[in-house]
């Protein structure tokens, strides 16, 4: 879970620099799979199989939240499940300008929280461990010099995140 935490938060503060040049869509394909598997994990991905790790193997009894963001992420989930997963014909048509990393993880993160919290009970140590990287990594996120059109805002528990989101015209290739 560490690790896909960890990746989820720095592929995503990835996707934003402008050093990464060619290996944008490697990236991005990295933050998707990464944010696909920690939707799936916390209950949002539907269905799981027996093989899946989840809350439950960490000594946690979570579902998965009934929000309006909740909704909104398992949306996010569907869309990359159906162009990260398979080879469609909607897959080809799909602007760069969708996946937008900062959107998800400001919803995403919520819920994860929400789920570091329920942790803590059986496992505090563990959790807080997850918990202090989780903070780390949302603390070197960018803040709003060379901002673009659209900002998204929220706080959360010892880190307060603002996020500058470039517009397709202006994402960083």
């Amino acid at each position: 879970l560490d690790y896909e935490v960890d990746s989820f938060i720095l592929d995503g503060l990835a996707i934003q620099s402008d050093k990464i040049g060619r290996w944008h869509n490697e990236v991005l394909e990295a933050f998707l799979v990464h944010a696909r598997v920690l939707i799936n994990f916390l209950g949002g991905g539907g269905p799981t199989m027996a093989s899946d790790i989840t809350p439950g193997n960490f000594g946690v009894d979570w579902t998965w939240p009934a929000t309006p963001e909740a909704l909104e992420v398992e949306r996010q989930y569907e869309l990359i499940n159906k162009h990260l997963a398979h080879l469609t014909w909607e897959r080809t048509e799909i602007e760069d300008s969708q996946w937008i990393p900062w959107k998800l993880i400001c919803q995403l993160v919520p819920i994860l929280r929400q789920f570091i919290e329920a942790w803590k009970i059986p496992h505090r140590q563990l959790a807080e461990a997850v918990e202090r990287k989780l903070n780390l990594r949302l603390g070197t996120m960018p803040s709003l010099h060379g901002a673009q059109p659209f900002v998204a805002a929220t706080t959360l528990p010892l880190v307060t995140v603002v996020v500058a989101i470039p517009n397709s015209d202006t994402a960083p290739r």
